[in-house]
């Protein structure tokens, strides 16, 4: 398929047209109405453009956990804190049952 998005300016008017085609389809139109083949046709330029312009990077494990624990509303230093530093009064505890 030939790439016509070039610019911005046509990145837009392709949205603009989808939006239309949006508006005079819907999930019950055939296949092969006109309208639904240009909005498939046009979709498939935007998706590629969007690929090759705008790629996003896969984000790291670390990513993600902080993403997480910020949208549970959770300090990254106090999780750290709570689940994985052992306070020294713990580890003298641990020591006294062992002796």
């Amino acid at each position: 398929m030939e790439e016509i998005i070039v610019t911005e300016a046509n990145y837009d008017a392709i949205m603009a047209r989808i939006n239309e085609l949006l508006l005079l389809t819907d999930e019950y139109s055939p296949m092969d109405d006109v309208n639904m083949i240009e909005l498939d046709r046009l979709s498939d330029l935007i998706i590629a453009f969007d690929k090759k312009r705008c790629s996003i990077k896969k984000p790291t494990r670390l990513d993600t956990i902080q993403l997480r624990l910020e949208e549970m509303c959770i300090q990254v230093a106090a999780f750290w804190r709570t689940h994985f530093h052992i306070r020294k009064h713990d580890i003298t505890q641990q020591t006294r049952r062992v002796l």
